[in-house]
């Protein structure tokens, strides 16, 4: 076998077909494009008509929305231990966003010409989107909610599909229930994206979409977003984590942190990069070891296959240059000097010191897991508080001040051959000097 299987020079690596990993295909973009099409012009009975042909159920229309019975029912579903993990992860999650929320200041510029204030405001109203296909993720949903609410969000919706039982995830219920949210509904898919986006007979439209998805349901964000009607968390595709490590490094936990990102999927991209070829042939039989005692690993293995790489480098630098260029979603550092080394990582979504990525996915650091992937990292950033806020600009200048520039901003203003910004600029000094006294 191929793939992680073969240790090579980091040098000689190309990035190229890790980024292809996120390309959406012609077909895939066409299939979106008509499903959002249809919901925004049919609404619930579409939206029904995709739950029959791609989940598998049908719902009467007055059966998607989660009844309070159905949550509490849920409860009894879940162990007392994974009621107390999902506890855990909240009370982490919320300590450091709320944190977060108090170092959020409002900007103000104050002189005897006027005033300049940038304001931070809350998003009004969100959309959580929840997948429970192969694997339901309902630490997602308190990644998700749990910044928005510490925001100030005020309204909020979630969107699940419904399991062959004609209900949502117990896990997912519970979940958004300890965050607070109730308005839940049974629509997963394109058709929820849309459904959130446009709105429906259920309930109103959002302004921002939260949550991850597969291949399709991220192009479905993608296109209402470009719309310009409702906006975006961040852009996710396949997951991917990049491991740097010197001859201190572990190879039996490195093997076991790659192995956790494969799963994710076929396409997820596992890399070590190691100053020790030593390490690197550890980490090989140890992944190899492993993985044969993993359940249900053929999603594991074909990712190692297509995605995984053992990389050695020549040095430290060569390997910040690589994770700076390929701007993974996820970094590990496993070296004498990882603190140091984590200050050069500028392109990355979450940087890990010497630490499981495993526990950020499950909020045990207080972090967020929804990251930027495929280099989007270059230029975006994972959710967080900020995610649910905008700004605003609030502006004064002194009737003093607005006679005394009305030249020079009517002199720009015919630069651009706009002159009637430059007669508006120039009616404040037009024979009113003493009127424009303060």
């Amino acid at each position: 076998m191929e793939g992680v299987y073969f240790i090579e020079k980091l040098e000689s690596y190309s990035t190229q077909k890790l980024l292809n990993r996120g390309t959406i295909s012609e077909e895939v973009k066409n299939r979106v494009a008509a499903i959002v099409a249809d919901v925004k012009e049919r609404k619930l009975t579409a939206i029904l008509e995709y739950t029959a042909k791609f989940d598998g159920v049908v719902l009467a229309r007055d059966n998607i929305k989660v009844t309070q019975a159905e949550i509490a029912a849920a409860y009894s579903q879940l162990t007392e231990n994974q009621l107390a993990a999902i506890r855990e992860a909240i009370s982490r999650v919320r300590k450091f966003y709320s944190k977060q929320k108090v170092g959020i200041k409002d900007t103000l510029l104050k002189s005897e010409e006027g005033t300049t204030q940038l304001r931070w405001l809350p998003i009004k109203r969100a959309g959580i989107y929840a997948p429970a296909g192969k694997a339901p993720l309902p630490s997602s949903v308190l990644m998700a909610i749990l910044p928005a609410k510490i925001a100030g969000v005020e309204e909020f919706i979630l969107c699940s599909p419904p399991q062959k039982d004609d209900n949502v995830n117990p896990a997912i219920l519970v979940t958004a229930n300890e965050c607070g949210i109730t308005d839940i509904y049974k629509i997963g898919g394109v058709q929820a994206i849309a459904a959130m986006a446009y709105g429906c007979e259920l309930f109103d439209k959002v302004d921002i979409i939260s949550g991850p998805g597969n291949v399709y349901v991220s192009y479905a964000k993608q296109l209402v977003a470009a719309e310009g009607i409702v906006k975006i968390d961040t852009i996710a595709g396949p997951s991917e984590v990049v491991i740097i490590a010197d001859e201190t490094g572990d190879a039996e936990i490195i093997a076991s942190d790659m192995l956790a990102q494969a799963e994710h999927g076929t396409n997820s991209s596992s890399i070590l990069i190691t100053t020790s070829e030593k390490l690197a042939d550890e980490v090989k039989y140890e992944v190899e070891l492993q993985l044969k005692d993993l359940p249900n690993n053929e999603t594991a293995t074909a990712s190692l296959q297509n995605f995984g790489a053992l990389l050695v480098a020549k040095d430290s630098r060569e390997a910040l240059s690589f994770v700076n260029s390929f701007a993974p979603e996820h970094v590990e550092i496993f070296t004498e000097d990882a603190e140091q080394l984590s200050q050069s990582i500028v392109n990355a979504g979450a940087v890990f010191i010497r630490t499981g990525e495993v526990f950020g996915d499950y909020g045990m650091t207080g972090s967020n897991h929804i990251l930027p992937t495929g280099g989007a990292a270059r230029f975006s950033s994972g959710v967080s508080v900020y995610t649910f806020m905008k700004y605003q600009m609030v502006e004064e200048l002194s009737k003093k001040e607005q006679v005394k520039i009305a030249s020079i901003t009517a002199e720009f203003a015919r630069l651009e051959k706009l002159e009637a910004h430059a007669c508006s600029a120039e009616k404040r000094k037009a024979n009113r000097g003493e009127n424009y006294d303060r």
